[in-house]
């Protein structure tokens, strides 16, 4: 287990109104000098770690901080934003490539085979990638926020507010095939997995066979041995997200992923689907172009 303690740095820093957080960063990249881990080298010399590791430190820090945001309704002043330079303009962190990574119809095809014996484990990736949800939205998905006369299904999406927004993911005709033989197996959530052995859960005994909802851990662990069975390599199940916006972009245009994703601006969706700033500009101008008049 890592531990690490900011204390130092934190008090020197956050906790003096109106310091820059480049500041905060550039000392944060000099070295932590309390790091306890059982895996992984401590750095030879002060300022041997990475950007790559500075990010991680003070991505834990304002998770931490958006958190306690989101808890107590309010916003901390002085909170350390993210900065690519320091005071001297000199670089403090390395550029973060979007993930580019796509389920290939090869893979996929591959991951069906995998899978024949799992039907609802197939059933669960198969969906992602007609609705392209995250795998908290696909794991929590309720009976009760479907709509199936309007052929539609509603999820909550994280949101820089208090609140999480609604977002409506209509069901095409392949996902409708897969809800259809969905319902009935839990009362409750649409996907679920069946229990492997009998076991006892908060004081609840589950039978072997018996329908429980998915965590995404469990999820993951599943899809794991999955990936492992068909050799695929390299892929989250996020990456399903981004494959079933690509397809979406590809058959449509660009803004149809937008609104397929749920996101606020172009740019995010450009990331998810490996759109260069030409490739945007493109887009852009087609979506224009095909736009119909009024």
């Amino acid at each position: 287990m890592l531990r690490v303690s900011c204390s130092l740095h934190w008090r020197t820093t956050c906790q003096q109104p109106g310091r820059r957080s480049s500041l905060y960063r550039r000392e944060l990249r000099k070295g932590l000098p309390e790091v306890d881990a059982t895996k992984g080298r401590k750095p030879s010399k002060p300022g041997a770690y990475k950007a790559k590791t500075t990010n991680k430190y003070l991505g834990l820090v304002l998770t931490v901080l958006n958190h306690a945001e989101r808890i107590l309704k309010t916003d901390f002043p002085d909170k350390p934003r993210p900065s690519d330079k320091d005071d001297d303009g000199v670089p403090l962190l390395e550029p973060v490539q979007p993930r580019s990574r796509y389920l290939t119809p090869e893979e996929e095809r591959r991951l069906e085979e995998a899978c024949k014996d799992e039907p609802d484990l197939m059933d669960m990736w198969k969906a992602d990638l007609q609705l392209g949800l995250r795998e908290t939205n696909l794991c929590e998905a309720r009976w009760e926020n479907y709509d199936k006369d309007a052929r539609l299904l509603t999820v909550y999406l994280k949101a820089k507010g208090q609140e999480d927004l609604p977002h409506q993911v209509y069901i095409t005709d392949e996902a409708l095939e897969i809800l259809k033989r969905r319902e009935g197996l839990h009362p409750e959530f649409i996907f679920t997995l069946p229990c492997r052995i009998a076991n006892w859960l908060d004081g609840e005994f589950r039978k072997k066979g018996e329908h429980i909802p998915v965590l995404p851990a469990l999820f993951y662990s599943r899809m794991k041995e999955a990936w492992t069975k068909a050799k695929i390599k390299n892929l989250i199940i996020h990456d399903f997200r981004r494959t079933a916006a690509r397809r979406v972009y590809l058959e449509k245009d660009i803004y149809a992923a937008k609104v397929f994703l749920g996101h606020r601006d172009i740019e995010t969706t450009a990331d998810y689907i490996s759109l260069g700033p030409l490739e945007l500009a493109e887009a852009r101008r087609n979506m224009l172009l095909n736009r119909p008049k009024n």
